[in-house]
């Protein structure tokens, strides 16, 4: 196609979306190797931010909102404003030391009192590393020769997917440090590595990788010690959480021992323990993730005896799999601290992208080439589930509105409550 036909066809995309965002999106995913196709998805994102519906009053995207039109109401110069950031006082009210979301509300709340240009605000930054993550891995694999590679990629897409902009700090954090690193794991390039860093101002929680990403950088590739530390993991019950809060009040800030100090109460954690076991959740809510996980874990086992010679012939692979292997087993651990799971979706992420690069350039007659078709039922289970939460934030005008007709009107009611 020449040069003047592609720009004449990505107007005509363009076009399009603004009639049918969601239709666009569907013909993008087909034609993903079309210039325009990662963009699409980011504009999306950015559409989806602005017709998120906030379903109920606990969610953090409610909180999100309250504190965007206290911003609005409170009409602070960038000067006061500033001296809130790192104000300890005012964390019991909300306040947070991850800058760039008050950052981003405050100069939302310069121009507009609608919430809704905000979360379309988080949608521009979430979309836009979200985007460049996916197709990081499609332009590496080819799916013509190798059909096994579309539900791992499903599953790479929804494991921290555009519909967790409610928890849009962690969310895009996730995506942030993905965008930094994986090119240095996968390529040795090192220009985007600033990105990782920058997660951290996104949710300070990030420090955390960070630490794991630079004691990988020194120690370099020991792929059996990492196994070990992988599998040593699994068996982990429990962390001393007061051990964990005096190795934070004797090497952190007073900043970071308030905001740490969500993941190392332990009276926070004897309550999400008594949530969990009184959920009402189906079964498959509750237990997806685990079916993911158990799947990674036999995956990277199976590599681990029958492939760890020709990954360790690939130094790309080696990266990879090394640092993922030791954020997965610290991850673990963290898991058992309260909200510390959620670093179990990051491992995630690099589990599935190693698996799909050693499917993709491993050997044509594996084990795992083997065993991943008789995996797939459970990873559609994963795919379904990630897909049935995204109907209780997606509005009838995410799927039926276009950028136009959504100005002129307020207010939505999310897919699944026309479902239930």
């Amino acid at each position: 196609m020449s040069i003047r036909a592609e720009k004449k066809g990505n107007l005509g995309i363009w076009i399009f979306f603004i009639l049918s965002p969601f239709l666009t999106v569907l013909y993008s995913i087909k034609h993903y190797k079309r210039s325009f196709a990662k963009n699409i998805i980011w504009a999306f994102t950015i559409f989806y931010g602005y017709t998120f519906v906030i379903f109920n009053d606990e969610m953090d995207s409610m909180r999100y909102k309250e504190w965007f039109l206290k911003n609005v109401t409170d009409n602070l110069t960038f000067s006061q404003f500033l001296g809130t950031l790192f104000s300890v006082d005012n964390f019991s009210t909300g306040i947070s030391i991850d800058i760039v979301e008050p950052i981003l509300s405050y100069l939302v709340a310069q121009f507009t009192s609608d919430f809704r240009f905000l979360f379309a605000a988080y949608g521009l930054i979430v979309g836009f590393f979200y985007s460049r993550n996916i197709w990081y891995v499609l332009e590496r694999i080819d799916f013509s020769s190798k059909k096994m590679l579309f539900p791992l990629l499903l599953c790479f897409a929804v494991i921290a997917p555009i519909w967790d902009l409610n928890g849009f700090r962690f969310c895009s954090a996730t995506h942030i440090f993905l965008y930094g690193s994986l090119p240095f794991l996968f390529e040795r390039d090192m220009k985007k590595l600033i990105f990782c860093l920058l997660s951290c101002l996104v949710h300070f929680s990030f420090v955390f990788p960070v630490i794991i990403l630079i004691v990988y950088m020194i120690l370099g590739n020991r792929f059996f010690i990492y196994y070990m530390i992988f599998i040593a993991s699994m068996f982990v019950t429990s962390v001393n959480i007061e051990a964990v809060n005096e190795i934070v009040a004797n090497n952190f800030p007073e900043v970071f021992q308030v905001r740490t100090s969500g993941y190392t109460n332990v009276e926070r954690a004897k309550e999400l323990k008594e949530d969990a076991a009184s959920s009402n959740l189906n079964w498959y809510v509750k237990g997806h993730e685990n079916v993911l996980k158990w799947l990674i874990i036999i995956f990277i086992s199976v590599i681990f005896f029958r492939g760890k010679d020709f990954v360790r012939a690939h130094p790309n692979l080696l990266r990879l799999i090394c640092f993922t292997l030791l954020l997965y087993g610290m991850s673990n651990v963290a898991s058992l601290l309260p909200s510390g799971g959620r670093f179990l979706a990051l491992s995630n992420l690099y589990a599935i992208v190693f698996i799909i690069f050693y499917v993709e350039i491993g050997p044509k007659e594996t084990v795992l080439n083997k065993l991943i078709p008789l995996a797939v039922p459970m990873l559609w289970l994963f795919i379904i589930v990630r897909f049935r939460m995204s109907l209780d934030t997606f509005g009838v005008s995410t799927i039926l509105g276009n950028p136009i007709v959504i100005m002129f009107f307020q207010g939505d009611t999310a897919l699944i409550n026309l479902i239930k």
